[in-house]
């Protein structure tokens, strides 16, 4: 589900991507609002049953589980995601 579908980029979305021997840096910059944090908990069985408006939470879900390290950053309507994965 993009980031306009669920109302939070306001603006046309970027993502760049850096990779090395050691690790691989995502960023991803728009205008709009941040997701919640709500990925950082653990979920089980009875998130299996998602609706589509549970959808994002999955994904925020899945990105802190499966990066090493997840950053939110704003700055008025100016917004960054970083992923940071490392091999």
């Amino acid at each position: 589900m993009p980031l306009q579908a669920l109302e939070l980029a306001e603006s046309d979305i970027t993502a760049e991507a850096t990779f090395d021997e050691f690790s691989l840096n995502v960023s991803v910059r728009y205008r709009g609002r941040l997701p919640a944090e709500s990925g950082r908990s653990g979920f089980g069985g009875t998130m299996l049953g998602l609706a589509e408006r549970n959808v994002a939470s999955m994904a925020s879900r899945l990105l802190y589980r499966l990066a090493d390290r997840v950053r939110l950053k704003s700055t008025g309507t100016h917004c960054e995601i970083e992923l940071h994965f490392e091999h």
